[in-house]
């Protein structure tokens, strides 16, 4: 099995790639906060929390899925978390995930 990839090595401005299944579980959700009042989680929500040094790393479970890291961070009261992996697969006119990597050409 090979290892996970390193966080280390992302994109400071641009970390991240949502492959076309994962944009409907992303914004699938709508959260409470703790006041009762609705939030909206998105993408660049997710990418303030990197950005801003605003969220932990946990290694997540290799066996039980294709996430490498668990990205957990609060947002608005709520508490989050988002698997993060390396790209599967790309097609003509993707980009693979390693563009996102310091140092790739």
């Amino acid at each position: 099995m090979p290892g996970r990839f390193d966080l280390s090595k992302l994109d400071d401005d641009d970390p991240f790639e949502v492959d076309a299944d994962n944009w409907p579980h992303l914004y699938k959700h709508t959260f409470i906060r703790p006041d009762g009042r609705p939030v909206r989680i998105e993408l660049p929500d997710v990418l303030d929390l990197y950005i801003w040094n605003g969220a932990l790393y946990y290694p997540a479970d290799l066996a039980k899925g294709d996430a490498h890291w668990l990205l957990v961070g609060e947002i608005e009261g709520v508490v989050i978390t988002v698997p993060l992996g390396p790209a599967q697969e790309w097609g003509p006119g993707q980009v693979p995930a390693d563009r996102h990597l310091r140092g790739s050409s």
